[in-house]
């Protein structure tokens, strides 16, 4: 870059004000040109293979360091081995059940969808693609460690012959197979990120204006409307505490009702009050459990769970799925794998 940039123009300036009459003189001048160009391009590539060739040989030492010190027989490696055999065990119980979270949660279906949850299980997958192969590297170390303690006890026992379940071949495909895992789900946490931040900036500033928060507060007005003439109506051997008490709402609302049903998912769950704006009487109980709470309307509510959902759910796959694909991609190109 450099001699593009610096040399390269001062030779084509000082070309122009040579006197090079004959064709011999020019193919001459711009054939040395080219050799000097190619030559520090070489020096260039060697330069980046020599940094390459350093980093590589560096990681290969930190993760000699710390495999040697996981194996170690002193008090810190048996500590370091439950505590690592933990992590690798909880993380993907964990992961999995955020996916299990995010496909049960209601509110988190409607407003974000799937991604959510295939965030969670592409993360979960590839945790459980590296916890396999740590029980297997643990497992592969342990007998190895006890082969060499009998034929240390006895030097006349038959040693047998190195051995491995799987290849190395095998071996690279999972760890391929994890990491791209980990990309997947890091791709996902950040849309998650993105995208539950403009769905609760839309809610919080636009709702009711247009999309689901438009149908679902004109669904709660029509039944806001229809539970105050259905309590006109009320008379004391027909007790109405739920607007589906009413009489006909099956036909004014035929089943399944979705948007029925959704709201009171969130009267009932959330405790707010109605959609957009603040509604001074419950649709689908008698009366407020406690009076003189201040409630806030549905919309705050969705929008607080949305983001903090958003946020345990897309941050951990971001974070991890980056960390855990680049020590993926380490561990591809260790050489003691």
């Amino acid at each position: 870059r450099i001699f593009l940039y610096c040399e390269l123009p001062e030779a084509l300036a000082a070309l122009g004000h040579r006197q090079l009459t004959r064709p011999s003189d020019i193919d001459v001048f711009v054939s040395g040109l080219l050799t000097t160009l190619l030559l520090k391009m070489d020096r260039g590539c060697l330069c980046l293979n020599s940094a390459g060739k350093r980093c590589e040989m560096l990681m290969n030492n930190v993760l000699d360091k710390v495999i040697d010190l996981v194996d170690s027989r002193k008090r810190i490696g048996y500590t370091l081995r439950i505590v690592l055999f933990t992590i690798a065990l909880s993380t993907p119980l964990a992961a999995f059940w955020g996916c299990w979270f995010c496909r049960k949660d209601l509110h988190v279906r409607v407003w974000l969808g799937n991604i959510p949850q295939m965030a969670m299980g592409m993360l979960g997958i590839g945790l459980f693609l590296l916890f396999t192969l740590l029980l297997y590297a643990g497992l592969i170390s342990h007998f190895r460690v006890q082969r060499e303690l009998i034929a240390s006890r006895n030097k006349f026992a038959a040693v047998d012959r190195e051995w491995q379940y799987v290849s190395h071949r095998t071996l690279m495909f999972v760890l391929l197979l994890a990491q791209l895992s980990f990309i997947v789900a890091a791709l996902l946490g950040g849309y998650v990120l993105v995208s539950a931040r403009e769905v609760h900036m839309s809610l919080m500033q636009n709702c009711g204006s247009g999309g689901l928060s438009k149908q679902l507060e004109d669904r709660r007005k029509a039944l806001a409307n229809f539970h105050d003439r259905c309590l006109v109506n009320e008379d004391a051997s027909n007790v109405i505490n739920s607007v589906y008490d009413c009489q006909g709402f099956d036909v004014a609302f035929p089943p399944p009702a979705p948007y029925a049903q959704y709201l009171q998912a969130l009267e009932l769950n959330m405790h707010c009050s109605g959609m957009c704006h603040i509604s001074n009487r419950p649709l689908f109980m008698r009366s407020w459990p406690r009076p003189g709470e201040n409630r806030l309307p549905c919309v705050a509510a969705v929008g607080r769970h949305l983001r903090i959902v958003s946020l345990v759910v897309g941050s951990s796959s971001l974070f991890f799925g980056l960390v855990l694909a680049t020590g993926s991609g380490f561990l591809r190109g260790y050489d003691m794998l």
